[in-house]
């Protein structure tokens, strides 16, 4: 045994979501830096622009079903306004 610090790296789905797990989050210093073409890093950017903004036009297509189907006219104009800004963006 030594008394060297030990580093772990955990990754599991949404932990960059979680304000608990980033509050305990350290830098690891042993990590490798990795070095990224930036026209790779420029279209891995815009594929995941693109998935959240499909994703986002998904959900607000079934909460506007929802809506249709409660007859909340009100909840439809709003959701179909996000829509239409959503859909600009692609």
């Amino acid at each position: 045994m030594t008394d060297e610090p030990l580093y772990i790296e955990l990754n599991f789905q949404g932990m960059m979501m979680d304000d608990e797990y980033l509050s305990l989050l350290e830098e690891n210093p042993f990590r490798p830096e990795v070095a990224v073409e930036p026209k790779l890093a420029d279209a891995a950017m815009n594929f995941i622009a693109a998935t959240v903004n499909r994703q986002e036009e998904e959900r607000l297509v079934r909460l506007i079903d929802e809506a249709l189907d409660a007859r909340d006219k009100h909840r439809f104009q709003s959701l179909s306004d996000e829509l239409r800004i959503i859909r600009s963006q692609l």
